[in-house]
């Protein structure tokens, strides 16, 4: 049957249908779409449970979610009215567009704009600059969790060169989006209302969102019908689990959806692979078929031939598949959480499977399926695979100009860690020693007007622990080149993204360092690491002064646990642009700061919103400046 992203993109550059993971090109128009976003009961794993549905209007498709595919050629411009459905307002950020020039299409609300009021609509305009693999979806609360999400690729312009398609010639027919993510049975909101505060009511214990429930993929999968069942937990954590329940909305069938087909047609096929979800790093691997990288973050990247590859969650992998296996047969495609990048003993076999099969089979026969059960899970446990969440960093771009980059002017650094010794909630996130909290009103148009920033925060405060509360924001100048140096203080690995900009990263490894109480906990999870000495940074690090070699490019990345990422980029993107975790709960508890990219005149060389943007607070309209 039918996959997800059924007759999609009808008015826009590609109109396109995925018939069993089949990609089939059938029209080419300019792309103009109205996206409707509500809330509907769905059973993506065969658990009921409310969801959010993204559809295009007027035309039908099956699953509620992922939204509709936009495919574009490079240079086309985007047009995307959303009307909001919801009972809150939304906003859509596209995630690894930079939009130099017009941030206010960057989606990230209360940042950037006030989101799109419940009854409302807005419509996004926007250049695709550059060819690759995207995704968008909400950057409101915490909706993307629930559905509100989906795929966009932009293919090179007729003139462009296309470096993959040269080295690795394929159809359009075998080109296939695996959208992966994993999924829970209940929504973001109770979620996050589940981790505190503690005194809710006597007895009330906080959890945190582990294990993951069911691994998605293109928005289905076979998840379980058990109930009062946790699974593993952290170790020396027991308030880590969220009890599985009977389902409120009708019947749990774990078998409701058959899984998804892709077909490998030619030589080489290509699968775009993205992880889209809100707590874990996945892998994913295919039975009898090595996998190509050839492009991260929608750069293209000096290929590298890999038996599996783990994502960190909002990361893009291009990979090309060799079809030249048993054409009879049809193999296993796996997706599990990639338990390696996390503290020791914290393990899980949530699984999901595809299928790929020839184009020329007839054969319904597939490689030995391996149950949870009985898969030998004992191969992920070599000390090897650690090294998988420092892949991404051997991803070499393929353009030799991205190669090097000059010396910085400045060196920041940024250490990340979790406080769990919260009077009221589960943990905080804390970057610097900083709860990231909201604008009271949207930042950029308020600066942009000429409001006083007192106006757009509020007043920084003081917690128990030193730690303060505030709209944390970093200030870069035009066109100077700047290090950051980003320390991860966590027994897991965190996934970063940037709004606005693409960074080139130069180092990333682990500081051999002790561990000290935080706190009265004896537990392992409640130590922090000691955060490394200037001259400790230094030695391992270098001079920020220097010419440096480029190890990989790219606008999402993860810190290692208990290690650093170095970075340098050369700000040219007017605007007021995020860095935050893009672990769900832990964006939601502070994991964020704002990077401020201004010339002499702030930024008001911006060009001004479009006539509808949203408003809201003591905001102006734009045209009454």
């Amino acid at each position: 049957g039918k996959r997800a992203f059924e007759g999609r993109n009808q008015g826009g550059m590609f109109q396109s249908v995925f018939l069993f993971g089949f990609l089939q090109i059938i029209a080419i128009v300019a792309y103009n779409a109205t996206f409707v976003i509500d809330r509907v009961p769905g059973n993506p794993d065969g658990f009921p449970r409310p969801v959010i549905r993204v559809t295009q209007e007027g035309v039908p498709q099956s699953l509620p979610f992922p939204g509709p595919l936009i495919r574009v050629i490079r240079g086309d411009t985007i047009t995307l009215t959303i009307r909001n459905h919801l009972n809150q307002r939304t906003g859509i950020h596209f995630h690894g567009f930079e939009m130099k020039g017009n941030p206010w299409m960057d989606g990230a609300t209360e940042i950037t704009d006030c989101g799109i009021a419940p009854g409302s609509s807005f419509t996004y305009r926007f250049v695709a600059d550059n060819a690759g693999t995207f995704w968008y979806h909400s950057h409101s609360a915490t909706q993307y969790s629930d559905g509100l999400l989906g795929p966009i690729i932009v293919d090179p312009a007729p003139g462009d060169a296309d470096p993959i398609r040269a080295a690795f010639p394929n159809k359009d027919a075998d080109d296939h989006l695996m959208l992966i993510q994993d999924w829970d049975h209940e929504t973001s909101d109770d979620i996050l209302t589940k981790a505190g505060p503690r005194d809710s009511y006597p007895g009330f214990i906080p959890a945190y969102p582990w294990p993951t429930t069911t691994i998605l993929m293109n928005g289905i999968g076979n998840g379980t019908c058990d109930v009062n069942q946790c699974g593993p937990t952290i170790d020396c954590d027991s308030q880590s689990c969220l009890n599985l329940r009977p389902p409120m909305f009708g019947e749990c069938n774990s078998e409701t959806h058959p899984p998804n087909v892709f077909v490998c047609g030619g030589q080489w096929t290509r699968f775009r692979i993205v992880n889209v979800g809100s707590t874990v790093p996945l892998r994913i691997w295919i039975d009898g078929h090595n996998m190509t990288i050839v492009a991260k973050d929608s750069v293209p990247t000096v290929p590298m031939e890999v038996t599996m590859v783990s994502l960190h969650i909002g990361q893009r992998y291009d990979v090309m598949v060799n079809c030249s296996q048993d054409p009879t047969r049809q193999y296993h495609v796996y997706t599990t959480v990639a338990s390696e990048l996390y503290p020791a003993g914290v393990t899980s076999k949530t699984f999901s499977t595809s299928i790929l099969k020839y184009s020329t089979s007839t054969s319904t026969s597939t490689s030995t399926f391996k149950t949870p059960d009985n898969y030998p899970w004992q191969l992920f446990e070599d000390p090897k695979l650690a090294t998988l969440d420092l892949l991404e960093f051997k991803l070499k771009p393929l353009d030799q100009n991205l190669g090097k980059i000059g010396p910085a002017v400045k060196r920041i650094i940024l250490t990340t860690e979790v406080n769990s010794q919260v009077e009221n909630q589960l943990e905080e996130w804390w970057t610097n020693k900083n709860v990231f909290v909201k604008p009271v009103q949207p930042l950029l148009l308020g600066l942009y007007q000429g409001m006083d920033l007192s106006d757009l925060v509020p007043s920084p405060t003081v917690g128990s622990l030193g730690q303060t509360y505030s709209t944390s924001m970093l200030n870069f100048n035009l066109n100077e080149i700047y290090e950051v140096v980003m320390l991860g203080n966590s027994w897991e690995t965190h996934p970063w993204h940037i709004h606005g900009n693409q960074f080139s990263f130069i180092k990333a490894g682990y500081f051999d360092r002790a561990v000290v109480p935080m706190g009265n906990s004896s537990s392992r999870c409640g130590y922090n690491p000691e955060s490394p000495s200037q001259v400790e940074i230094e030695k391992v690090i270098g001079n920020f002064t220097e010419i440096s070699d480029v190890l990989t490019v790219g606008d999402t990345f993860a810190i290692p646990k208990m290690g650093y990422v170095v970075f340098r980029f050369r700000p040219s993107n007017l605007g007021i642009w995020m860095l935050h975790c893009h672990v769900s709960w832990h964006q939601a508890m502070g994991m964020s700061t704002l990077f401020s990219i201004q010339d002499e005149n702030g930024f008001f060389n911006l060009k001004p919103p479009p006539d509808d943007f949203p408003i809201c607070g003591s905001m102006a309209t734009w045209k009454a400046l």
